[in-house]
């Protein structure tokens, strides 16, 4: 938008005030957002002006992290149970697995208590399990493909280093990522 250089005293003050209330369809900024000191109560945040909003519940204060603290923080949020024992596959196998079942369920929602599985067949009755459980009062989306092979990845490179691979399963706040091969469907041979 282009503005010339105002020639009467009357033009200013007009565009300041076009300018300060916002454009065409808008409403100023004091309307469309009020004050941002608020009150969290149980389930709803509390405006000066009144109006409510629900809100879970806030997050804690945040702070700085030692090495050691972000290690017990990280412990909190995540863990990785390794299986350690039974039918391995090659990673490789495993990794093809994992990105081709996370292309299949973007976008899929898991609801509060339910599960997504598959069996990946890869090689003479060789399989690998791959599930996703939310937790009781838990839903989400798989949002991303990326995401999805981070999580379903974590039991795959964090155990059984080296290129054969147990599985295990990864939980984080609400849901766990099972990776599991194994003889899904009859016939072992090694892989």
């Amino acid at each position: 938008m282009f503005f010339a250089k105002p020639r009467s005293r009357f033009l200013v003050p007009m565009l300041l005030s076009w300018l300060t209330a916002g454009s065409v369809g808008m409403p100023s900024g004091s309307v469309a957002r009020p004050s941002q000191v608020f009150y969290t109560g149980s389930g709803a945040a509390y405006w000066p002006n009144g109006s409510t909003v629900a809100v879970g519940p806030a997050p804690p204060p945040r702070q700085h992290l030692t090495s050691n603290t972000r290690e017990l923080v990280e412990r909190q949020w995540s863990e990785i149970y390794c299986y350690d024992s039974g039918t391995a596959v090659d990673q490789v196998w495993a990794d093809g697995c994992v990105e081709d079942y996370c292309g299949t369920i973007q976008g899929v929602q898991v609801i509060g208590g339910g599960d997504l599985s598959m069996h990946c067949q890869v090689k003479d009755g060789m399989s690998v399990l791959m599930s996703v459980t939310a937790d009781s009062g838990c839903s989400f989306n798989i949002s991303t493909a990326d995401i999805c092979i981070y999580n379903f990845e974590q039991p795959i490179k964090e155990c059984n280093i080296g290129m054969e691979k147990q599985g295990g399963v990864y939980s984080i706040p609400g849901s766990q990522w099972r990776t599991d091969p194994g003889n899904w469907f009859g016939n072992k041979t090694d892989v």
